[in-house]
Formats: C-alpha cells, structure tokens, sequence
C-alpha cells in the first residue's frame, strides 16, 4: 500500500494548467486508442467506438473552454 505524502490532503489541484494537462493526456489517449482499433480494423462494438468518439469530442470542448477561461487566483 502506498503512503500519502505528509502535508498532501484529499485536495486536488484545479487550477488551469493541471486542468488542461490532464485533458490533454486523456484527449490523447482517447484518440491514440481509436486510431488503433481502426487501424488494427478491430471488430469493434460500435456503442463502444460511439463511447471513445464522445468522450473525445467532450475532452476537445473543455479543453477549448479551459483554453478560454480567464485565470483564476
């Protein structure tokens, strides 16, 4: 098992740049992960490919909004 960090509580770090890392590794991910299903021409379940294209589309939206949020702080 794994130790918590002393002085590191349950808090997540929301600020902009996390955010926009984070969508970016998951956008990333996302894509990286249909291109090779496709590529592979996987029979693939469409709800699930239906899924991925979704939740894509999402990730490319909130990183557009985070991109143009005003800085908080």
């Amino acid at each position: 098992m794994l130790a918590r960090p002393q002085g590191k509580g349950d808090h997540i770090a929301t600020d902009g740049q996390q955010k926009r890392s984070t969508l970016t590794i998951l956008l990333a991910a996302g894509e990286v992960t249909l291109r090779a299903f496709r590529a592979d021409e996987l029979d693939l379940d469409a709800e699930l490919v239906a899924d991925l294209e979704r939740m894509i589309e999402r990730l490319r939206a909130e990183l557009d909004a985070v991109a143009v949020a005003p800085p908080t702080g």
